[in-house]
């Protein structure tokens, strides 16, 4: 990865190891996850993932490891459009989700 790119995620430590930790879960832990994230976004700020979504990246080759999921790639590319204060509570949701 070139540092000068990194990933969106990166500028938040936390929620980018929590991130990384939801990848290695299983797909049925990944898929209540990806839902509850999606609910939070919903709540919080309703019109976001309409406004952005033709923004979202769509790669064909799926090589990230949230662009198998709709749910997940929804969730990520969300998050990425996502004000500070929305991000925390995301980030304070997975600390009661209990992620490997």
């Amino acid at each position: 990865m070139d540092p000068k790119k990194g990933r969106w995620y990166d500028k938040y430590p936390k929620l980018a190891v929590q991130l990384e930790s939801l990848k290695r879960e299983k797909a049925k832990q990944r898929e209540k996850t990806a839902a509850a994230v999606l609910a939070i976004i919903n709540d919080n700020a309703p019109d976001l993932l309409e406004k952005y979504l033709l923004e979202f990246p769509l790669d064909q080759k799926r090589r990230r490891w949230y662009d198998r999921d709709p749910y997940l790639w929804l969730m990520v590319n969300g998050l990425q459009h996502a004000k500070p204060k929305l991000l925390k509570q995301v980030s304070a949701y997975f600390d009661k989700v209990p992620l490997k």
